[in-house]
């Protein structure tokens, strides 16, 4: 998978969260203005929602929010935020909020 989402994921586990977020939207912005759709939904199949924070999930989430009708596997990938989420004791009421609009 794509270097930079690596780089992503190390950033989040290092607490650098805004360095990571940069990351994301510069290379999804860039996939997406490229129409590169499909590369898109394969990084989002990629993503192992359990290891990244809920910042990095919202982002990405929010990324992809204007082209989430064309971008391949984005309903799966919100649906895996929405377990992830879940899992971490997240409630859905809660759940709910986050993830509004998205």
């Amino acid at each position: 998978m794509e270097f930079w989402l690596d780089k992503v994921m190390q950033l989040d586990r290092e607490g650098q969260v805004d360095d990571a977020i940069d990351i994301v939207y510069e290379n999804m912005d860039e996939l997406l203005l490229d129409g590169k759709y499909q590369a898109a939904g394969e990084i989002l199949e990629h993503i192992e929602c359990d290891q990244l924070s809920e910042y990095l999930l919202i982002a990405f989430a929010t990324i992809t929010l204007t082209k989430k009708k064309i971008i391949p596997k984005r309903d799966d990938f919100m649906a895996r935020v929405r377990d992830s989420l879940r899992r971490r004791g997240t409630d859905d009421e809660e759940i709910d909020d986050l993830l509004a609009g998205l």
